[in-house]
């Protein structure tokens, strides 16, 4: 089902269905175009009408492909490179994950999370999503290689050939064989931590805010290229979960398990603790 072996037709695979409406409309101009000047209609009786609709018929189809070229620019460009250059017989890394905006309502505060794998290090809340059972024939069919990791053999991390690439992405977009929600990491990374109350924060509700990907970027620990996609979400506090934070960054707002920072400090990458500078994530910067 995500195979796609004519990989240039991926372009029609992953557009809106208002895109087939613009193509329609060209072609449909195109039609008109060829009846118009082949076929003598110019002189017919209609012939305003028929220039007025073939006018209208082009600009209609050639400003909606336009935009949406414009708007789906970074996809477009890297379903051409993993389709007819070089990278598509190279490998690629994938991380698919999700990150959590938590931010003190009146406040320049955001609450980050210590991370695990850097020292000193602080990000937001969440991590790579995990795949299910049902992702297999889908993984066998990429021929991924799942990243070496023991203690989470489900995450979203891999490598492909970059010929695949444009089938991932659609495949993620499509939100099948695969967790959806941020409930995981939240739990994790805040509630069995004690950082924040149990009862309180029994349920959160979190809104989706946007994508941000990054295609085919180069960048360490790995030398080949990498496939960076973060959806980020909004947890939408209660007057309760809300005053809860409030009181957490008026006891403490700073601890070797969390931190609460400005936006500031996340452009930065940094933030400094009683003369001691502390890192911020890179990937951070996508929740401002």
């Amino acid at each position: 089902m995500y195979r796609l072996d004519l990989y240039p037709v991926y372009i029609f695979y992953c557009m809106k269905r208002n895109i087939l409406i613009y193509v329609c409309a060209f072609l449909a101009a195109i039609t008109l175009l060829y009846f118009y000047y082949m076929r003598d209609y110019k002189h017919c009786e209609y012939q305003e009408e028929l220039f007025t609709i073939w006018v209208g018929l082009l600009g209609f189809s050639v400003g909606g492909i336009t935009n949406y070229c414009i708007e789906n620019q970074k996809l477009l460009i890297t379903t051409f490179r993993c389709t007819c250059t070089f990278v598509r017989t190279e490998k690629v890394y994938v991380s698919l994950s999700y990150l959590c905006k938590i931010k003190i309502e009146g406040y320049n505060k955001y609450l980050l999370v210590r991370g695990g794998k850097i020292q000193h290090q602080y990000q937001s809340v969440g991590g790579v999503y995990k795949k299910y059972d049902t992702a297999k024939k889908v993984f066998q069919d990429w021929n991924a290689k799942t990243k070496d990791d023991i203690n989470n053999p489900d995450d979203l991390r891999f490598f492909v050939l970059g010929k695949h690439i444009p089938s991932v992405i659609a495949w993620f977009n499509s939100r099948k064989n695969r967790e959806v929600d941020i409930w995981r990491e939240f739990y994790e990374e805040l509630i069995k931590t004690g950082i924040l109350n149990s009862e309180i924060f029994c349920h959160v509700k979190a809104e989706y805010i946007n994508t941000s990907p990054q295609y085919l970027i180069v960048r360490d620990p790995f030398k080949c290229k990498q496939v960076l996609i973060y959806d980020i979400y909004e947890v939408n506090l209660t007057r309760s979960q809300q005053n809860a934070l409030v009181q957490l960054y008026n006891d403490k707002p700073f601890s070797e398990e969390y931190a609460f920072v400005s936006e500031e400090d996340i452009d930065k990458s940094c933030f400094v603790v009683n003369g001691v500078e502390y890192k911020i994530g890179n990937h951070t910067k996508h929740i401002i």
